[in-house]
């Protein structure tokens, strides 16, 4: 895959994936999530008459599911299918990495943020340096 350099192929690029994304209704889909979990759940709703009971669990539900997830840490594990010096001294070579990529962009302090937006809105997106 070649690496878009110019301005113009990015531009069209981010304008594709914000097409895309507006065709499957994620924006709209985000305004809406976010307002239900902080507890707007009568928004649209066509009944000014009545009284708007508002329980929400969805909050404690989300909050509880992401703080278990998130207690955990990651780590990296690597080992190899046969017993070989050559090929474990590289799967330290290669874990060794894979954890200073991690630090490197700060990905464990970033989980939870993620989580909960992965619970919230459906969708979540990580980029990594390295």
């Amino acid at each position: 895959m070649r690496v878009k350099k110019e301005a113009r192929e990015i531009w069209e690029e981010y304008q594709g994936g914000r097409d895309y994304n507006t065709s499957i209704g994620l924006y709209e889909n985000y305004k809406l999530n976010e307002k239900f979990f902080i507890g707007d759940q009568w928004t649209g709703a066509k009944a000014d008459d009545m009284l708007k009971v508002t329980m929400n669990f969805l909050k404690r539900v989300v909050t509880f599911f992401v703080s278990q997830l998130s207690s955990d840490d990651i780590g990296v594990s690597l080992a190899p299918y046969a017993p070989d010096a050559d090929i474990e001294r590289t799967c330290t070579i290669i874990a060794g990495e894979i954890e200073r990529v991690i630090e490197d962009n700060k990905i464990k302090p970033m989980n939870r943020k993620l989580l909960r937006n992965a619970a919230v809105d459906g969708d979540c997106c990580l980029y990594l340096y390295f």
